[in-house]
């Protein structure tokens, strides 16, 4: 997904430098609409030759992934239809908005993501950040999380820091250390200097599984090991 995808941009400029900008615009995802005065449109489609198949080769390089129509923003027509467009893109812009929040109420939390498998599995992924009350407020309380993909890396948490997010404030049924940035394992084996193996030890009540290259691990839907852990 490109980083302006969501995003609708309405294009009141003309020729060269304000259509240059809301191509750049489009070409990061966002959907650009492009007012043209009716009849000859934007002058610059004229501009030429070089023409293609009919349309100035200087128009199109630089009005590429945009839609395109007219209006006469002179008129008191053209402005009242400007104002009712304005408020119709305003509105599916605020209902775009209320579906992207309910996404992100469903599936982000303030310090990572929270999955739903079909078979119950609720999996909190945390990202690359230190401790949150969220991660007991929202991932424990509200999502109630049974398993824990905990990022162990030297930016995120300490082991100490870690095993007090799992055993105080996330209380997953099973925890997988992931993201340790550091040779943890040899041969499978947990490396007894490793940070990991310090969390690990740490981990009270529940068991913590490194992830392994090359290692599938299966969860059932109470956040248990089932298969290759």
């Amino acid at each position: 997904m490109k980083p302006l995808h969501g995003i609708r941009i309405l294009d009141l400029s003309r020729v060269v430098s304000g259509p240059f900008c809301t191509m750049l615009l489009g070409d990061l995802g966002a959907e650009v609409i492009k007012i043209e005065e009716p009849g000859a449109g934007d002058e610059s489609r004229a501009f030429g030759p070089p023409f293609v198949a009919g349309e100035s080769a200087y128009y199109l390089s630089v009005n590429r992934n945009k839609t395109s129509c007219t209006l006469d923003l002179k008129s008191a027509d053209g402005c009242c239809a400007r104002q009712h467009r304005a408020a119709r893109l305003a509105e599916r812009r605020r209902a775009q908005d209320a579906r992207n929040r309910q996404r992100q109420r469903d599936a982000r939390t303030p310090s990572g993501f929270v999955i739903r498998f079909t078979n119950g599995l609720t999996v909190y992924l945390s990202g690359d950040t230190g401790m949150h009350a969220e991660m007991k407020s929202v991932v424990a309380d509200y999502y109630k999380a049974n398993l824990m993909v905990l990022n162990l890396g030297p930016s995120a948490l300490t082991s100490k820091e870690a095993a007090y997010v799992a055993d105080e404030l996330v209380h997953p049924a099973s925890v997988i250390a992931s993201h340790v940035n550091e040779g943890a394992t040899t041969g499978g084996k947990l490396r007894p200097a490793s940070r990991t193996a310090a969390f690990v030890s740490l981990v009270k009540g529940r068991p913590v599984y490194p992830a392994l290259s090359g290692k599938t691990m299966q969860f059932s839907g109470d956040g248990k090991c089932v298969a290759g852990c």
